[in-house]
């Protein structure tokens, strides 16, 4: 561990939320590819990157998130555009997308959580991955017992 870097302060910013969210649309996109569409060459190290922003997050003590039903992209990619401008200033957490005030760490004006990840079971679902995606890229069984290391750490 760098000493200074505190594993819980961060996971509460901004920049882990959207973190978070990039690394679920990768797991995603990766998990719905064809068998043969899944081993072009970027795909180990995109999901590996995922599962580290997953074991970071399992190491603050957040296993279970509460994330936007939909996720607005222009959000995450641009969170500081102000969604009132041209509305004639109204508030702006009124305006904003569930994307925007999950990014702030807001909750839901409705109260309703969009949807709920298991990182720890996530995170076993990448092993799997790296599995088959260790038959075409040696680096990916690699990857695998590192993501094994980690899980053992959070149990």
């Amino acid at each position: 561990m760098k000493s200074g870097f505190d594993l819980v302060k961060w996971a509460n910013t901004e920049d882990a939320r959207m973190a978070l969210l990039h690394a679920v649309a990768i797991q995603d996109i990766v998990e719905q590819l064809p068998r043969g569409r899944a081993h072009v060459i970027h795909m180990p190290s995109s999901l590996f990157a995922a599962a580290t922003v997953y074991i970071v997050f399992s190491l603050a003590g957040v296993t279970t998130v509460n994330l936007p039903r939909t996720i607005v992209w222009q959000d995450v990619l641009f969170p500081k555009t102000e969604s009132g401008i041209g509305l004639g200033g109204l508030g702006t957490s009124a305006m904003d997308s569930e994307t925007k005030r999950y990014i702030r760490g807001e909750r839901s004006p409705s109260g309703t959580p969009g949807t709920t990840r298991n990182l720890l079971y996530e995170l076993n679902s990448m092993q799997k991955l790296f599995r088959c995606l260790s038959s075409q890229w040696g680096i990916a069984h690699d990857m695998e017992d590192i993501v094994d290391q980690w899980i053992a750490l959070c149990h």
